[in-house]
C-alpha cells in the first residue's frame, strides 16, 4: 500500500526521531537476604565500581510478616573509608514488602560499600525469614550495565585457540564498538539508558577459556614490616583478582619472603588493575603450594598480614569471572558490531586480530568454541517520517500505520490500493474499514 498525503506542518511526526537522545544511565539493583532475624546481623549488598546516585532501598518477605510485639527494623549503611554513614531505615510492619525512596543522602563514591543491618530484631514473628533486602542506584557511568534487569548483555563462553590448535592462554580481549549505540534503561527502573561508546575488556584463562578478568601474570610485590606478631620464617605469597560480583581469577605466580624477626608482610597490588577488578584476595602459606586465603583488599589498596596465619580456604582451581558484553541487538541503531582485539598481557596482538564481531542475543550465551560471530559491517538506521521533507518529497510506509485514538489531518489525500497509473475509475476506497468515497 502506498499512502500519499500532504500533512499540515506539525512537530508530531518529527518527534519520533527525538525520543532516543537521552544519556541517563541504567538503574542497577543489588540484593541480599538475611537468613535469621537477629540483632546486628549484616548483609553486604555491593561495592561501588564508580560514583553514582542512590535511588531507593527495599525489604520483602516470602509470606505475610506478623509479629506479636516488635517488628524488625533494617538500617542501610555506606562504609566509606573509616566512616559508616546511615543511608536509610526501613521499619517493617504487617505486610510483605517495604520501600524507602528518600535516602538520607544520594551521592555515592567509588569503593563505597553498601550493606544492610538488623538494628531492631523482631519479637514473636512469623514469616520473618528469609528477609530480603535490595538497594537501587544509578551509576555515573555505564559501569556494570550488565547487572541491570532485564540484562542487555550476552555471556561469552568457550575456548579461543589459534589456527594450529594452541589455546590463547591468559590473554586480553578488547571489544571496541564500531560506532556508538544506545541501550534503553532497565524495565520499570525509570532510567533512560546508556550510550555504549567505550571498550569492554574480557580475557582468557590458563586453558584458553573466555573469562571476565584475566588471571594475574605478575608475582606479588611484597615487603617486610617490622611491627606485628607474625613469627619469623619463610612465607609464600600469591594473590588473585575478584570482580564486583565476587567471582575470582586463578592466583598469580608465587613469591617467597623471609622474615628475619617477628613482624608482618605487606602485599601491594600490581600497577594498573585490569578493567572490572574490585580488588585482590591474598593467599599466604609456610610451604610452597600451601597458601590459604588470609584476606582481601578493595580497589588498589595494599594488604597487611601482621598477625599469625589463619586456616583459610585454598585458591580456586578455575577462573570463575564471567565475560559479559552488551548485545548489539539490544541497542539502537541496529546492525552495529565490535572491533575485537586479542593481545597478550604485554600488549602484543595475536595474528588474525583485530576482527569484526557482532554479538546478538541479550541475556543469552554464545559459545565461541562453536564459531566466531563474524560481522558484515552494515549499520541500519530507522528512516523517520519528516515534518518538512525537502521539496515536499513523497514519503512511503511499507507496512501498517496505526495512529491509535488520534486523527490524521490533511488538506487533501488519496487513499486506497491502486496501480502506478493512479486510481481506477469506479474504485471504492475505505478508511479504517468504513466506506469513504467512490472515485
Amino acid at each position: 500500500m502506498v499512502l500519499k498525503t500532504s500533512l499540515r506542518p506539525t512537530a508530531k511526526v518529527a518527534f519520533f526521531a527525538l525520543l532516543l537522545c537521552g544519556t541517563a544511565h541504567a538503574q542497577l539493583v543489588a540484593s541480599g537476604s538475611f537468613s535469621s532475624d537477629v540483632l546486628n546481623n549484616q548483609v553486604t549488598l555491593v561495592t561501588l565500581a564508580g560514583n553514582g546516585t542512590a535511588v531507593s532501598l527495599g525489604a520483602s518477605t516470602t509470606g505475610m510478616l506478623s509479629c506479636t510485639t516488635t517488628y524488625p527494623v533494617i538500617t542501610f549503611y555506606v562504609t566509606r573509608g573509616m566512616s559508616h554513614l546511615s543511608l536509610a531505615v526501613i521499619q517493617t510492619n504487617s505486610g510483605t514488602s517495604w520501600t524507602n525512596s528518600t535516602p538520607s543522602f544520594n551521592g555515592l563514591l567509588t569503593s563505597d560499600v553498601v550493606y544492610a543491618q538488623i538494628t531492631a530484631a523482631g519479637s514473636g514473628c512469623t514469616n520473618d525469614v528469609p528477609l530480603n533486602v535490595s538497594f537501587s542506584y544509578i551509576p555515573s557511568a555505564a559501569t556494570n550495565i550488565c547487572q541491570a534487569s532485564p540484562s542487555p548483555c550476552t555471556t561469552l563462553v568457550g575456548v579461543l585457540a589459534g589456527a594450529n590448535g594452541s589455546e590463547a592462554q591468559n590473554d586480553v580481549l578488547n571489544f571496541q564498538p564500531n560506532q556508538w549505540f544506545y541501550v534503553s534503561g532497565a524495565s520499570g527502573s525509570g532510567a533512560a539508558g546508556v550510550m555504549i561508546n567505550t571498550s569492554t575488556y574480557c580475557g582468557t584463562s590458563s586453558n584458553g577459556a573466555v573469562v571476565g578478568v584475566p588471571n594475574p601474570n605478575a608475582a606479588p610485590a611484597v615487603s617486610q614490616l617490622f611491627s606485628g606478631t607474625l613469627t619469623a620464617g619463610t612465607y609464600f605469597v600469591e594473590y588473585s583478582f575478584y570482580d564486583y560480583a565476587g567471582n575470582e581469577t586463578l592466583v598469580s605466580p608465587e613469591l617467597s619472603i623471609v622474615l628475619g624477626s617477628t613482624g608482618g608482610i605487606q602485599v601491594n597490588p600490581p600497577p594498573g588493575l585490569p578493567a572490572g577488578v574490585a580488588g585482590m584476595r591474598v593467599y599466604i602459606g609456610t610451604s610452597s603450594g600451601g597458601e590459604t586465603l588470609q584476606g582481601s583488599t578493595t580497589g588498589n589498596a595494599s594488604f597487611t598480614q601482621n598477625t599469625p596465619l589463619t586456616a583459610g580456604t585454598s585458591p580456586l582451581s578455575a577462573n570463575t569471572t564471567v565475560c559479559k558484553i552488551v548485545a548489539n541487538d539490544a541497542g539502537w541503531p541496529t546492525g552495529t558490531g565490535y572491533t575485537v582485539s586479542l593481545t597478550d598481557q604485554a600488549g602484543n596482538t595475536f595474528p588474525g586480530y583485530p576482527m569484526q564481531w557482532q554479538i546478538l542475543g541479550a541475556n543469552s550465551t554464545i559459545n565461541l568454541s562453536n564459531g566466531i560471530p563474524y560481522y558484515h559491517g552494515v549499520v541500519t538506521f530507522p528512516a523517520p517520517l519528516l515534518a518538512s521533507p525537502l521539496n515536499q518529497a513523497t514519503q512511503s510506509i511499507n507496512g501498517s500505520l496505526s495512529l491509535g485514538p488520534f486523527t490524521l489531518y490533511g488538506q487533501k489525500g488519496l487513499f486506497g490500493y491502486y496501480a502506478s497509473g493512479g486510481p481506477v475509475a469506479g474504485e471504492t476506497d475505505y478508511i479504517a474499514g468504513c466506506r469513504h468515497t467512490a472515485i
